[in-house]
């Protein structure tokens, strides 16, 4: 007897006790995003805003490459801005997210993607209210860390919709 990989497929456990939170069957591109190394998913993010930020809004927006001190050039108001892009993953069931290697001085936008088992979340803040929360916070070697729950994002991150002047 043979066990084929249909039957595989059909009776492969996919609830949330996996070994990962994230399964195709929830959400298509957190699971592949999950997938990725840290690097990868951070360059494929930063596109995927600059991306967007040019389709909302109308605005030039030039993803830059390598190790850079920002992620993305946005000229709005025929000014550049500097823009950072952080993702986070959840782990294990119950934990949080963590916004790591934040440097506020950096940038004058930052991006945040939450990558939830059942899709992400987008969500964005100014420099200015991140450096406020920082200036409670010990400066780690790479910057500060930021942490919470996709259910308890502070009220100075917006939606996406609202960038870059609708708050």
């Amino acid at each position: 007897m043979t066990i084929t990989i249909n039957e595989l497929r059909r009776n492969e456990p996919t609830d949330i006790n996996n070994s990962s939170v994230y399964c195709p069957e929830k959400s298509q591109v957190s699971y592949e995003l999950s997938l990725m190394d840290r690097k990868i998913r951070g360059e494929t993010l930063e596109r995927c805003i600059a991306e967007k930020i040019e389709h909302n809004t109308g605005y030039e927006c030039n993803a830059l490459s390598g190790n850079q001190a920002w992620d993305i050039t946005a000229n709005l108001d025929d000014s550049p801005y500097r823009i950072e892009v952080k993702s986070s993953l959840k782990h294990t069931v119950g934990s949080s997210y963590n916004i790591t290697n934040l440097k506020p001085n950096n940038f004058d936008y930052v991006f945040i993607i939450l990558v939830t088992p059942t899709g992400c979340i987008v969500k964005w803040a100014l420099s200015e209210d991140v450096k406020k929360v920082c200036k409670k916070r010990t400066r780690h070697s790479n910057g500060y860390k930021l942490t919470f729950m996709p259910t308890n994002i502070p009220d100075y991150f917006y939606d996406l919709e609202d960038f870059p002047y609708n708050y």
